[in-house]
């Protein structure tokens, strides 16, 4: 018969064994994560800079309104000179309102590997496009005094630009030294401006002869923070050692509102060919919006007279698909 002191003894040695046999198994485990996580890191280094540039597509369609508000004017210019001279000989506008419609964007990112698998980013990303146009219109009409319109566009620019800092979260598949693929997510504020410069000339004359001269300068600003998020594929290839080049694709959605800024108008008229003087100066400054006119598309503005309507809020939206390359060096601290 066994006494209790044998019991607990055996109880204790079945314990040692068990508990040896577990402390072993787990021993060989943790070696061989070991192993295999020594062979996971050779050949590979946990920071990483990298250098893009590329294409994006972007439609601020409120921003855009401009291009069309400006080129409806100047179809009514030429229907108002051909009603009242209707022996008109030229009058047909030349030239295009050009609107926004893509950048090159380009930027800097440091990446931080956690794995092969899973690193952590920052970046930033400059965006920016000055959208140029031409257009001029001149009016001939032939009569008895004979009459000579030219309208000028001599500047013409809407523009949009956003600075764009980021963190994001990586991911890459396939263990291949030559080519992998993988994924990410972006975010980050989104600091955004955007305007729109005209410049016009008029010119009166008979014969050949200048009897009348006008300059108009027309300026507006705005700036505001948002928001921007991305998402994409990418595709690594090395090169040699640390050096890969990378080819990115995705869509990035970057939005602004309640942008504020200055804006300027001067009207000059010239008393002679040589003597110009200012007969209007006007500042101001104010929220963008979207203002309701009379004979014309809506007018994205920043300026406010008493009576004017807001058809809606102003958004500046640079979203839009983008694809992109790069090359990228990683090193060890």
């Amino acid at each position: 018969m066994k006494t209790p002191r044998n019991q607990v003894l055996g109880i204790a040695l079945v314990f040692t064994l068990v508990f040896s046999n577990v402390y072993a198994q787990e021993s060989k485990q943790q070696e061989s994560f070991k192993t295999e996580t020594r062979a996971e890191n050779k050949g590979w280094k946990r920071f990483q800079v990298e250098f893009f540039g590329g294409w994006a597509s972007m439609d601020p369609a409120d921003l855009n309104l401009r291009a069309a508000y400006d080129e409806t004017y100047m179809v009514n210019l030429r229907d108002y000179h051909t009603s009242y001279y209707p022996n008109l000989q030229q009058g047909d506008p030349m030239g295009e309102f050009k609107t926004v419609r893509s950048s090159l964007p380009f930027g800097i990112r440091v990446r931080y590997r956690l794995s092969r698998m899973i690193s952590f980013s920052l970046g930033l990303k400059y965006i920016s496009k000055n959208q140029a146009s031409e257009m001029s219109a001149e009016f001939q009409a032939i009569r008895s005094r004979p009459y000579n319109f030219q309208y000028d566009f001599t500047d013409y620019s809407i523009s949009a630009k956003a600075v764009i800092p980021t963190v994001g979260i990586n991911l890459s598949f396939g263990k291949s030294e030559t080519i992998d693929f993988g994924c990410f997510l972006l975010g980050g504020p989104m600091f955004a401006e955007c305007g729109y410069v005209i410049k016009t000339d008029q010119i009166y004359s008979r014969y050949g002869n200048v009897y009348r001269m006008y300059e108009t300068d027309y300026e507006a600003s705005g700036n505001s923070t948002g928001i921007s998020l991305e998402t994409g594929l990418r595709i690594n290839a090395k090169i040699m050692g640390g050096l890969k080049a990378f080819c990115e694709g995705g869509y990035a959605y970057q939005k602004a509102k309640n942008l504020n800024g200055p804006g300027n108008f001067i009207h000059y008229f010239y008393r002679d060919q040589n003597t110009k003087e200012v007969s209007d100066n006007l500042y101001w400054e104010g929220y963008w919006g979207v203002k309701e006119t009379e004979e014309y598309p809506p007018l994205p503005s920043n300026e406010w007279e008493k009576g004017d309507e807001r058809v809606r809020e102003f958004t500046l939206d640079l979203s839009g698909v983008f694809i992109r390359v790069g090359i990228s060096f990683s090193f060890s601290l």
